[in-house]
């Protein structure tokens, strides 16, 4: 680390925030990744992405330090583990009304099955 840097962080489209580092540029992704996660309380798992000029500013994945100067811009980017819901067949069917969805009671309906938030999603 050198000299003191600012830097501009993504969290979301509506929560853009200025990072000041009094030492410069850590010399470690993971040291930026503690000093981001310190400056704005962030939790759970992130990777930090940059504006490279090698491909006309489009946000690319953080891997060397080097690359982030002074005054650059710097894209959180969150990353959940993907929801698994699994599904086990009942004895009865519970009774539905009749102003609950034909889609709601087919879930009750499938069989034992491992299923993505999005096929969720698709289905409600």
């Amino acid at each position: 680390m050198s000299q003191s840097a600012k830097l501009r962080v993504i969290l979301e489209d509506h929560d853009i925030r200025k990072l000041t580092s009094p030492l410069g540029i850590p010399s470690t992704v993971e040291e930026l990744v503690s000093n981001v996660r310190d400056t704005v309380s962030l939790k759970g798992d992130f990777c930090l992405q940059y504006k490279d000029p090698d491909f006309d500013g489009q946000f690319v994945t953080l891997t060397p330090t080097g690359d982030v100067k002074d005054k650059d811009t710097i894209k959180v980017v969150q990353m959940f583990p993907p929801v698994i819901l699994t599904f086990t067949p009942v004895e009865e069917l519970p009774t539905f009304s009749n102003s609950e969805s034909h889609d709601r009671q087919l879930l009750w309906t499938m069989t034992t099955q491992q299923l993505t938030l999005q096929d969720l999603q698709l289905i409600l």
